[in-house]
């Protein structure tokens, strides 16, 4: 599986740090966001989106990002550092969870291509990691 990685640019002044999406190709498509945040050791996914693309960014704390291609069964697995911010697309049909592995809190943003509808779920659930790990 080819994970799509897109490091962002911390912009630092005497009012502290500004992330700009240079992304356009990302950026054009956003039509949905969420923002998580979610103490130690949280686990937070185990499911896939039938057709929607996800992109995440850790803003803060460390987490551990594992994916599963749902159609080859493949995996892999990423360490994401908000002191180091990233974006990772994760196209529909791929599995994930997210662990929070940092001592502090995590946050990190979803980027969704298309809208939530509440009334048609776009959410599928896949055990990706067990809760207890």
């Amino acid at each position: 599986m080819k994970v799509l990685r897109w490091p962002l640019k911390m912009h630092h002044d005497e009012r502290g740090g500004l992330i700009y999406p240079e992304c356009p190709e990302i950026t054009s498509k956003i039509k949905h966001f969420v923002v998580s945040i979610s103490p130690p050791g949280a686990v937070r996914g185990n499911h896939y989106h039938k057709t929607r693309t996800e992109w995440i960014s850790i803003i803060q704390g460390k987490a551990e990002l594992h994916l599963i291609d749902l159609n080859s069964q493949e995996r892999a697995s990423l360490l994401l550092n908000g002191g180091t911010p990233e974006l990772v697309e994760i196209p529909p049909r791929v599995a994930l969870v997210i662990k929070n592995v940092g001592e502090g809190e995590m946050i990190f943003l979803g980027f969704f291509d298309a809208p939530f509808d509440s009334q048609h779920p776009d959410d599928g659930t896949y055990q990706v990691l067990d809760i207890d790990k």
